[in-house]
């Protein structure tokens, strides 16, 4: 493989890893402005805020982490499928 391709498609897995990151970011904070008008609903009928924090603590952490692993299982999943499309290349091999 040349390297003007080798460069090309590195490119472009930066830009989908980045594009993949703003997506992340911005689900998490849809759901947080989310979580923050359920939090005022819950302090205004008498809920403690120790309370309505962890609440909403422990549910973006679960959102966190059910992404982490999805996200690694498609990587994964994907880095097999590649793996059987190309012949005889390792990833271990010299350019």
């Amino acid at each position: 493989m040349h390297a003007n391709v080798r460069a090309r498609l590195h490119t472009a897995g930066v830009k989908r890893l980045f594009e993949a990151s703003v997506i992340q970011y911005q689900m998490v904070r849809e759901r947080v402005l989310a979580e923050l008008s359920g939090f005022f609903a819950h302090v205004a009928l008498g809920a403690s805020a120790g309370h309505v924090v962890r609440s909403v603590a422990t549910n973006l952490f679960v959102m966190i982490f059910l992404g982490a692993i999805i996200g690694l299982a498609g990587g994964l999943t994907c880095g097999r499928l590649v793996d059987t499309l190309l012949f005889e290349v390792k990833p271990t091999d010299q350019g």
